[in-house]
């Protein structure tokens, strides 16, 4: 039906179709248009975990760069046993994740919430062995729920939040 009027109708600004004679009439249908890069994410599935991924690989960088300079460069006495020991454990993650992601996930939604959950365990094992609820960094619990809020239903959200 959409195809019949595509012809002599225009496209308004939120992609409906409207009359060249009423352009404050629009019609029901749609025209297709090619999803933003931010729509695609937004939505759980197989771009959204290539995303979380790629940014566990980034986190988990930043995390051997700020251990090594905590380390040797100011001399901060930490227990770099047990700190080393939960950042191994989150590459060992990766790799495993990179993997999945690889081979192609069947429950997308399911993996992107476990991928969260993992976050967040490695933010909480960090922040307990360098000062807890003190430490500043404590505000990076907010990325993975407001990835969470973004890509997965509510209740996958707030177990996450309630982690």
């Amino acid at each position: 039906m959409c195809a019949a009027f595509c012809q002599d109708n225009r496209v308004d600004q939120c992609g409906y179709l409207t009359h060249p004679a009423r352009p404050w009439v629009s019609y029901a249908c749609r025209v297709d248009t090619p999803e933003t890069e931010f729509e695609q994410l937004s939505r759980p599935g197989e771009g959204a975990l290539r995303l979380i991924v790629g940014l566990h690989w980034v986190e988990s960088a930043a995390q051997v760069f700020g251990l090594l300079v905590l380390r040797y460069v100011s001399g901060l006495a930490l227990p770099y046993g047990p700190l080393w020991v939960v950042i191994l454990v989150f590459v060992a993650w990766n790799f495993w994740s990179a993997w999945l992601v690889r081979r192609g996930v069947v429950y997308p939604e399911r993996q992107v919430a476990v991928q969260l959950m993992a976050e967040v365990l490695v933010l909480a094992g960090l922040l307990y062995f360098t000062g807890g609820a003190t430490n500043p960094f404590v505000s990076l619990f907010l990325v993975p729920l407001a990835i969470g809020a973004m890509t997965i239903r509510f209740s996958i959200a707030l177990a996450i939040a309630m982690a």
